[in-house]
């Protein structure tokens, strides 16, 4: 099962919404790739887990050769944004752990222009917000549907809040499409 080749449609076609809706500088553009990526890899073991595919799946190994090929085909090279991309203060701090844990030594004194790869990054920030965002998606889902679960946790970390309300039902058909392609996939 490769999940990476419909997570990969889903991320251009949300990189492409945010292109048309909105003039994003290059931090901003690689905040919203990074979060993107990370979202759309939790939504897969969210997809997964309420798809009832659990049973077909081995979802650590799954999510982990996903998120590899995922990063590795899209999101090659180092950021300067390492820390800029959490959503708060206290998710950087637990970045800055992760990474310590992948070998990873950065200066705490320099956490505004630390460079890392983008794919150590994608992986901390699936560790730290993986569980939490989960549960959120499938709780969610009774009042937004898994779509638009999914839709609100990938526009509000990856834009600001006001943005994120005007993307939100234009992320919804890409979501959808996500889900059916994951479905097919398993």
């Amino acid at each position: 099962m490769d999940f990476a080749i419909p997570l990969k449609v889903a991320f251009d076609r949300i990189n492409l919404l945010y292109t048309e809706e909105f003039e994003l500088d290059d931090s901003q553009l690689e905040f919203a790739r990074i979060n993107v990526a990370a979202n759309l890899i939790i939504a897969l073991e969210a997809i997964i887990i309420d798809k009832g595919l659990s049973h077909k799946v081995n979802i650590p190994e799954t999510l982990d050769q996903t998120a590899a090929d995922f990063c590795s085909n899209l999101l090659s090279g180092k950021t300067s944004d390492t820390f800029k991309i959490c959503a708060s203060k206290d998710e950087a701090s637990k970045l800055y752990l992760e990474l310590t844990k992948f070998g990873i030594s950065v200066d705490p004194q320099e956490m505004d222009s630390a460079e890392c790869e983008r794919s150590f990054v994608v992986k901390g920030i699936l560790n730290i917000r993986r569980s939490k965002y989960v549960s959120f998606i499938l709780s969610a889902k009774d009042t937004l549907g898994l779509a638009g679960s999914i839709a609100m946790k990938v526009s509000q970390d990856s834009l600001g809040r006001d943005e994120a309300k005007h993307i939100y039902d234009n992320l919804i058909p890409v979501i959808t499409l996500l889900i059916e392609k994951i479905e097919e996939e398993a």
